[in-house]
């Protein structure tokens, strides 16, 4: 299906300074739209982890990606082809 659309300036401005085409930028606002929103309740123990890493957060610096890969000994290459490569079968026959 193809749609034509008429895009505020502001959005095409906000596309081009985010380093995506119109048509892409435009794309995923909508493919996000469409996932439903998550309705489940968060518990005292979810919010109470948020808070904590929050305070962890004001007195550290992120740990990048990059580091964490590391400590697994990979690579951010390596990341990505895994994130490509299928799992193999599991072996009870689920998958």
């Amino acid at each position: 299906m193809q749609v034509t659309l008429t895009i505020p300036d502001e959005l095409a401005v906000e596309a081009s300074a985010r380093g995506f085409s119109v048509q892409a930028y435009a794309e995923d606002i909508l493919r996000r739209a469409s996932v439903p929103i998550e309705d489940e309740v968060i518990g005292a123990e979810e919010e109470h982890a948020v808070a904590e890493a929050r305070e962890w957060r004001k007195r550290h610096q992120p740990i990048s990606n990059e580091e964490v890969l590391a400590e697994f000994g990979l690579t951010q290459d390596d990341f990505e082809r895994l994130g490509r490569t299928p799992l193999p079968p599991e072996p009870n026959g689920s998958r």
